[in-house]
């Protein structure tokens, strides 16, 4: 683990720390647009498998009531489900192959915000032109912001950092939200309301039917759910961190989430075209 991902990785931060005029910012939002532009195509796989998804959705629908009624599926229907739960594994798995770059990176920031001088780091160096002097302490200023404080020790002393924290922070939290939103495509459309208000009485007998068979188990519907839920958690998780760890780990997150919406807007627009 340490010689795949976290050596290199700490040679990757050293080496921008060097040409990034000694700056512990510019080096954060550095290294992490490179961690991103590294795992873009497995970025790209987890949305195409996301995207296969939507596609079987209508038809999974029915294949799903239709084995909810007890009757027989053809080959091919059996194949389809097959198709769907395989790119929804897949959708699964791809960001748990992101997860070692991403703990490396998130470890050697924190590190660095604790206060660990550039000794902790040169053992590790390949070159000796990344080398600093042991005691040397990482430049960890951004704006009068001292990286290494949380919202529980930064004090009422300097009320510009303390603004400037907050804002971090709001800007994390939203800028996560919509990353995670846009980077998966919603797995079924919502329902149209004004259709729903101007149906006639024959219509309501059918939504009542329908209303009854959709209180059976639905494979696209809980996907869907499930998706939106994590969205949610994962949301409410990065706002404890950003509250509880060091203002380090904010920048980190804000600018993998800036980094995140940015390649999904491209590759939406120039890889996998949205019909």
């Amino acid at each position: 683990m340490e010689h795949i991902f976290y050596n290199p990785l700490v040679n990757l931060f050293l080496f921008f720390y060097k040409i990034l005029f000694e700056d512990f910012t510019l080096t954060i939002i550095a290294v992490t647009l490179v961690v991103q532009l590294v795992l873009w195509p497995l970025s790209i796989k987890q949305y195409q498998a996301a995207k296969k998804m939507k596609f079987h959705q209508e038809n999974l629908k029915k294949v799903q009531e239709k084995k909810a009624s007890g009757k027989q599926l053809t080959v091919e229907e059996s194949l389809m489900m097959s198709q769907a739960l395989k790119s929804y594994c897949a959708s699964c798995i791809t960001p748990l192959i992101q997860l070692p770059f991403l703990m490396c990176l998130y470890d050697i920031i924190n590190k660095v915000a604790q206060g660990k001088t550039a000794g902790f780091f040169n053992g590790i160096a390949y070159n000796s032109s990344l080398h600093f002097a042991n005691d040397y302490k990482f430049n960890i200023n951004f704006f009068g912001l001292d990286l290494s404080k949380t919202v529980f020790n930064i004090g009422f002393g300097n009320i510009t950092s303390i603004i400037l924290l907050a804002l971090m922070i709001i800007a994390t939290v939203i800028a996560q939200y919509y990353s995670m939103k846009i980077s998966s495509p919603q797995l079924f459309e919502k329902k149209n309301k004004v259709q729903e208000i101007d149906a006639s009485t024959e219509s309501k007998k059918k939504k009542k039917n329908t209303v009854e068979k959709a209180k059976e188990p639905n494979m696209s519907d809980e996907i869907a759910k499930t998706s939106e839920q994590m969205t949610k958690v994962m949301t409410y998780v990065i706002l404890a961190m950003s509250i509880v760890l060091p203002a380090a780990l904010s920048v980190y997150w804000l600018a993998r989430s800036i980094f995140v919406i940015i390649l999904t807007k491209i590759q939406q627009k120039y890889i996998i075209k949205e019909k």
